[in-house]
């Protein structure tokens, strides 16, 4: 999101959000107060990152999540579209990131309510709009993609582990099928439309793949590599983000630096670029005061990676498109904010959401 300026209410909006236990002086405040750090607070800021459905027509090996609940019931889904009814006329920016689970097993639900904000856009066109979503590609042909399109999702980020030999080992269906074909065929197919989206292709790196990275790599720069809406990343897998089996799987921290190192470099001779560094301190989305994950059964939460965590449930999206919210819970989520420090601001999960309450 694009840096806003400093507001007289922000510090106001701070205690609002945060409550009576957060007994902060105006000056500890200030000193936080770079306009990224005022974005978190910002009324006028909204990132919803919605769960259509937490049922995955995949079954990868680490995968953290437990499928325990489905779609979302008519009555969220028209609570969630109640709730961007009420806050838009405030709305400078708006981000809806779609997740899952698949959230294309509820392509429909995905449809309803990007054309519920086509119509509020209309309203109220000085809103931006970013809408994205996370998808493993299996259920993205050309037609739904298009229609995606035009409802405003143009971000995409789909996960490769690897040539087919390896990604057939670990990103399986519910089956056990492999599903390499399937995804690149359907990327493939996205590079004929002339509709302008920007698709991420993630690398996930691990000792058993990390060998085969220059052949997908080829394999990238051959098909892709002229095409700007295109871009390639590269992921190590760790125990914070996924769970394994064989946690020897996993790089370890010296080996993290050299493999991103010497896959960057690969990937610079073969005319792919390295993304952007992100510029100023690093806020993890759940220590944000204005981002909350809609979770299919209608419940909030701040972190997509600690999902079962009880510490991870800040409140309940209500029918009448209102949010219930928990104080305390926030307010864990949230203290790098005047803390300042670095782990709790990039990442409030450490320290916090292992614990039970």
């Amino acid at each position: 999101m694009a840096d806003l300026p400093i507001t007289p209410l922000s510090y106001r909006r701070f205690r609002k959000v945060m409550g009576a236990r957060a007994r902060v002086p105006r000056e500890a405040f200030i000193n936080l107060s770079d306009s990224e750090r005022a974005n978190c607070l910002s009324d006028r800021l909204l990132q919803l990152i919605a769960m259509p459905t937490e049922q995955c027509n995949f079954r990868c090996r680490y995968c953290f999540e437990d499928f325990q609940r489905g779609r979302m019931s008519p009555a969220v889904v028209s609570g969630l579209k109640r709730f961007l009814t009420r806050r838009a006329a405030g709305l400078e920016q708006l981000a809806i990131d779609w997740y899952g689970g698949e959230p294309l097993l509820a392509s429909d639900i995905v449809l309803d309510i990007q054309s519920h904000v086509r119509d509020l856009l209309q309203r109220y066109p000085g809103i931006d709009l970013r809408s994205s979503m996370t998808t493993n590609g299996y259920l993205l042909d050309r037609d739904l993609l298009a229609r995606l399109v035009e409802l405003g999702v143009s971000h995409f980020q789909i996960a490769l582990d690897g040539v087919r030999e390896l990604h057939d080992t670990t990103r399986v269906t519910a089956g056990g099928v492999g599903t390499f074909d399937r995804i690149w065929a359907n990327l493939e197919a996205a590079r004929e439309s002339r509709q302008e989206f920007e698709i991420l292709v993630r690398c996930q790196i691990d000792r058993g793949n990390r060998d085969s990275v220059h052949e997908l790599t080829d394999l990238y720069a051959a098909t892709f590599g002229n095409d700007a809406r295109f871009s390639l990343v590269f992921v190590p897998l760790s125990c914070a983000v996924a769970k394994s089996e064989d946690p020897s799987t996993y790089l370890d921290p010296a080996e993290v630096r050299s493999t991103l190192v010497e896959a960057w470099t690969y990937a610079g001779s073969r005319g792919i670029g390295i993304p952007p560094a992100h510029a100023g301190p690093n806020i993890c989305y759940a220590a944000w005061g204005n981002s909350f994950i809609v979770r299919s059964d209608g419940s909030l939460s701040k972190c997509t990676v600690a999902l079962s965590s009880p510490r991870n449930q800040v409140g309940r999206l209500l029918k009448d498109g209102r949010m219930e919210i928990d104080n305390e819970a926030m307010n864990g989520w949230m203290r790098g904010l005047w803390s300042g420090d670095e782990t709790e601001l990039g990442c409030p999960m450490i320290g916090y959401a292992e614990t039970s309450r």
